[in-house]
C-alpha cells in the first residue's frame, strides 16, 4: 500500500460530515469536543471520504479537543499519520480492532463515525458488515450524546449500518439519509441525533 502525504482537498462525505458537525454543535455549543471513528483514513480521497482529516481539521476550528481514530490495520494507521500529520496534536490512533478499543474506553462521546469493514472493499458479506457495525454500536451508544454518522448506508434499504438503522426505528430516534450530490444522488451515509439513555 502507497503512503500518501497529501492532504485531500475535497471529500465524497463532506455532506455527511457536515451534517455531524452541525448535530454535535446543536448538542454542545462549544468545544473542546471528543470524537471516535471506527475505519481511519485509508489514502483514497473520493472513496473513503477523509473522515480523521475533516475531524481533526474541524477540531482544531471548534475549540479543539481529540479524535479517537481505530484501525485494525498498521499500514491504514500508517497512511493517516501521514496526511494527518498537520492535526496529529488532536487524534490519537489505535491500532487495534474496534471491538477491543470500545470495551475499554469508557469517556463520554460527542460524535462518533462507523466505518468499519466494508462488504465491497473488504470482501465480505453485507450481513457480515452490517452485524459488526451493529456491535461496534452496541459497545460506544451509553456512551454517545451527540452525532452518529454511518458510512455507506440509505436507511434500511442496504449498507453497513441498516440493523443500526433498524435499532434506531425501534427506539423512536430519527435519522437522515445523506446524498453526495456530485455522484449522481449517491447515498453515502446516514446520519442522527444520539443521547445516551
Amino acid at each position: 500500500m502507497e503512503v500518501i502525504t497529501a492532504p485531500p482537498r475535497a471529500s465524497s462525505r463532506t455532506a455527511v460530515f457536515q451534517k455531524m458537525f452541525d448535530i454535535c454543535k446543536s448538542v454542545k455549543a462549544a468545544g473542546p469536543y471528543l470524537i471516535v471513528e471506527i475505519g481511519t483514513f485509508r489514502g483514497d480521497f473520493e472513496g473513503d471520504g477523509g473522515s480523521t482529516y475533516f475531524f481533526a481539521k474541524w477540531l482544531s476550528e471548534n475549540g479543539g479537543g481529540k479524535l479517537h481514530s481505530v484501525d485494525n490495520n498498521p499500514q491504514a494507521i500508517e497512511i493517516s499519520r501521514n496526511v494527518c500529520k498537520e492535526f496529529d496534536r488532536y487524534i490519537e490512533w489505535h491500532n487495534m480492532r474496534s471491538e477491543d478499543f470500545l470495551r475499554t474506553f469508557h469517556e463520554h462521546i460527542d460524535m462518533v463515525y462507523l466505518d468499519s469493514i466494508g462488504w465491497r472493499k473488504d470482501g465480505v458479506d453485507q450481513f457480515t458488515c452490517q452485524y459488526q457495525h451493529l456491535k461496534d454500536w452496541m459497545l460506544v451508544k451509553d456512551r454517545l450524546n451527540g452525532a452518529l454518522g454511518i458510512d455507506d448506508t440509505d436507511g434500511l434499504k442496504y449498507g453497513k449500518g441498516a440493523q443500526i438503522v433498524a435499532y434506531l426505528n425501534g427506539k423512536g430516534v430519527p435519522w437522515q439519509t445523506v446524498y453526495c450530490v456530485e455522484h449522481g444522488k449517491w447515498p453515502c451515509g446516514v446520519v442522527a441525533e444520539w443521547r445516551y439513555r
